[in-house]
């Protein structure tokens, strides 16, 4: 199966919002000095956490495009899925293999957040997450 969706967020960070975070985010790595004041470094670290909390919306930006192609086949269902937005051509891709047996059910997957190097998801927290999930029926 193939899927396609396009969605608007009016609740995420304009552009203007974050060209000015990534300005922040630049401004804060320059002012970093290893050994420097522990007043100073603790303002920047700070500052910092503070600039994390731009992550804890449902979408990060406004326009979102979803991609998703799935199989079944036999019990095995494997699956790759894109994010994208289009202001940073920002992405995260997901991929996917499941097995459903008569009793049990097995999952792995990975996921890679990436872009360009100002895009919103390629500055995300976490680069990679690998998973696996075992189920079984009682």
């Amino acid at each position: 199966s193939l899927m396609a969706e396009w969605w608007y967020d009016s609740t995420a960070a304009s552009n203007a919002q974050w060209d000015a975070w990534n300005a922040r985010n630049r401004q804060l790595a320059q002012s970093w000095v290893p050994g420097g004041p522990e007043g100073l470094r603790r303002g920047i670290a700070g500052n910092l956490g503070w600039q994390a909390q731009a992550f804890g919306g449902t979408s990060l930006r406004r326009n979102n495009v979803l991609v998703r192609v799935a199989w079944d086949h036999a019990g095995w269902q494997p699956s790759l899925d894109m994010l994208y937005t289009p202001a940073d051509r920002g992405r995260v891709i997901t991929a996917a293999l499941g097995w459903q047996g008569d009793r049990v059910r097995l999952d792995l997957a990975c996921r890679v957040n990436s872009g360009p190097t100002g895009s919103v998801l390629a500055q995300l927290p976490v680069r990679r997450t690998v998973l696996g999930a075992i189920s079984w029926a009682l």
